[in-house]
């Protein structure tokens, strides 16, 4: 199997004023693998062939506001072993909210990861859950 590809990083830091920030990052990959076997590996073939990624946050004094991203596309295919299908693309959108109660060491959070509900499969065609929610405490150890 040879691939060949293309990755690559940005980040941006602004503070907007004294009590705000804005952080976002962004990413993107893109693979293109070729293979002279017949039948190559279900696992190699089943990389995404696109992904992007990307997160924003907005800190306003001690709340803060986030959401993260990630598409992939790849090469749709059945997963025989576990009699599941593999998408061949997919959007996730995630977010988060947090307020800092003690010195920006202890929080208390609200989060939703797959906003959107989408239904997709893992790498190998494990289906992954739905929209489903956390919320708690976060406590850093050091600043």
């Amino acid at each position: 199997m040879n691939t060949t590809g293309l990755e690559t990083d940005i980040q941006y830091i602004g503070a907007i004023s004294e009590q705000q920030k804005l952080v976002i990052n962004a990413g993107l990959v893109w693979l293109y693998s070729k293979s002279s076997e017949a039948n190559p590996s279900f696992y190699i073939s089943s990389h995404a062939r696109f992904l992007s990624n990307f997160n924003v946050q907005y800190q306003l004094g001690n709340a803060a506001l986030s959401f993260t991203g990630i598409y992939k596309s790849r090469r749709p295919q059945q997963a025989p072993g576990i009699n599941a299908f593999v998408s061949k693309d997919y959007f996730l959108l995630n977010g988060r909210a947090s307020y800092s109660l003690v010195k920006q060491r202890l929080a208390v959070f609200a989060q939703v990861d797959n906003i959107f509900d989408r239904s997709y499969s893992d790498l190998l065609g494990a289906v992954m859950p739905g929209r489903w929610l956390q919320g708690g405490l976060s406590f850093k150890l050091s600043k």
